[in-house]
């Protein structure tokens, strides 16, 4: 359900409950904001299927290491006025706002299915909630700039391999998030409908998104560090470095750290991915191929140091 609100589908989503019935929403558009540790974040973020099927894509990860300053009790937040009437004006003035109320139907004039007791609610509106237009011109420099970034992101990084599979999906829908996002700020400087998208707000949207870029593969490190992905990246490391600079075959890794290849894959593609360990196949002309694992010359020069 969170995957098919983020993408504001056209039909309508139901689903019939005991207490209420048959429930419909239409013109569905969600958004979250929520606050985690890492620690917490760690088990889910371990879930494969999680960035596989787009849920992390969808949001915008924000991470830091700064822990700040001391503070005992955090002074009230005050908000600059301007700021403030700014979003009253888009919320309130720019954009329609219809009210909505509560109509009461009579069972006795339904389709017959309802009984007496059967309270029957609708909300209705004083107007027809309908998406305000934006506009971006096609072939103009915003266009492009738009263009440039999604194909970066989306298609080139991609091609060449410099993304870790895991950032796939997440990769693939920047270009979605830097739209939203310079939608919005678009919004903040139109005076009137519709709302027209500029260069200056696809720049300053990339300058939103970059660091949110940065943090995917932060976050996926620290919270693997955390977890037991980072537990097996510290246990290959050790066995690979009493090897020095002898391959170990993946069966005598798995049996060392009596472990299954699907516990160890991650961590193995993670340390691939950062170029602290080699990988290397050997072809058995009477079976199938064996796959040797090693630490990097520079990683077995810092332990020798």
């Amino acid at each position: 359900m969170v995957l098919d609100l983020y993408d504001c589908p056209e039909d309508a989503l139901t689903r019939n409950t005991v207490a209420r019935g048959r429930e419909l929403i239409e013109d569905a558009y969600l958004n979250i904001f929520g606050v985690t540790t890492y620690g917490d974040i760690a088990e889910h973020v371990e879930a494969r299927r999680l960035w596989a099927n787009g849920l992390f894509a969808r949001f915008g990860l924000v991470g830091s290491e700064d822990v700040g300053s001391w503070r005992f009790w955090p002074e009230p937040t005050k908000f600059p006025a301007d700021l403030v009437n700014e979003f009253c004006r888009v919320s309130t003035k720019l954009l329609p706002l219809p009210e909505a109320y509560m109509v009461e139907i009579d069972p006795s004039t339904s389709d017959g299915k309802a009984t007496e007791s059967t309270q029957l609610r609708e909300v209705h509106l004083t107007m027809p909630l309908v998406a305000s237009p934006v506009v971006i011109e096609r072939g103009s420099s915003a266009w492009n700039a738009w263009e440039r970034y999604a194909r970066a992101t989306s298609f080139d990084m991609l091609v060449d391999g410099a993304v870790h599979d895991d950032f796939r999906p997440s990769y693939g829908r920047l270009g979605t998030i830097l739209i939203k996002i310079a939608t919005v700020l678009a919004a903040f400087d139109a005076q009137r409908l519709p709302v027209v998208l500029e260069s200056r707000h696809i720049y300053r949207a990339q300058q939103i998104v970059e660091p949110w870029r940065v943090n995917l593969h932060r976050i996926l490190g620290k919270t693997r560090n955390l977890g037991s992905g980072g537990q097996y990246a510290a246990r290959i490391r050790t066995v690979l470095t009493r090897a020095g600079r002898d391959w170990v075959s993946r069966r005598d890794l798995l049996r060392i750290l009596n472990s299954n290849w699907r516990d160890l894959e991650t961590a193995i593609e993670d340390l691939l991915a950062s170029g602290e360990i080699e990988q290397a196949v050997v072809k058995n002309p009477r079976g199938p191929a064996s796959w040797m694992y090693r630490l990097s010359g520079d990683e077995v020069t810092k332990t020798e140091t």
